[in-house]
């Protein structure tokens, strides 16, 4: 779908009205302070509130992603979280990955090397379950769509929201419009690596980017 010249806010009313679950997903927001698109998100998010939609953060700790880039755990903006219904954990780039796990549950794997298995076997073991337990979240609250905010733009968001390619291979990982949600968002309440960074997915299918809140 092409950009929509109109109010992100007026759409997600709208999708309420018309009785299609929304929840707001906010992703790897690390930023400190109050800067504008945190208002801007705060924004949102009360609007959400007000319509009793849920507000779910997910953020990284590579430290569960024992074979891959490890960088000190950080958790996502102190004014967002305060806000949120609950927060997942992720170990790579993508909330949708298998290896989410829920902050509730959350424990350090070794940096061993183990191989996919061993690590469910022992995520299993210290009680958490090693499937995407943020797509369980949403389909157990009958949720059809999704308000996408946070960093960054064209890494962690577009993961999200189209999976990306695991490397050497063709195999793409399942994400928020391949499980069939439909996408929401707009240019305040995302941040790139470069200022005024352009969704690479804003076009794509089931995605309705705003121009505004």
């Amino acid at each position: 779908m092409a950009v929509i010249q109109g109010s992100l806010l007026n759409a997600m009313l709208n999708y309420h009205a018309s009785g299609k679950r929304l929840a707001i997903l906010i992703i790897d927001e690390l930023s400190t302070g109050l800067s504008p698109h945190i208002s801007h998100m705060q924004q949102v998010i009360n609007w959400a509130r007000s319509l009793n939609m849920p507000i779910i953060i997910v953020e990284s700790d590579t430290s569960l992603n024992p074979g891959g880039y490890q960088v000190e755990y950080q958790p996502t903006n102190e004014a967002l979280r305060s806000m949120a219904n609950v927060i997942f954990v992720k170990a790579g780039i993508n909330a949708f990955s298998t290896e989410v796990v829920s902050s509730a549950g959350r424990i350090r794997l070794s940096k061993t090397g183990e191989s996919i298995e061993q690590l469910h076997s022992a995520m299993e073991s210290g009680g958490i379950q090693p499937v995407s337990k943020l797509n369980r979240y949403l389909e157990g609250r009958g949720v059809k769509a999704l308000v996408v905010m946070g960093t960054s733009t064209n890494l962690c968001l577009q993961a999200s929201v189209v999976g990306y390619c695991r490397p050497f291979t063709s195999q793409r990982e399942l994400a928020a419009l391949s499980l069939g949600y439909e996408v929401l968002s707009c240019p305040q309440i995302i941040r790139g690596m470069i200022d005024n960074e352009t969704p690479d997915w804003q076009d794509l299918e089931n995605v309705s980017f705003y121009t505004s809140l």
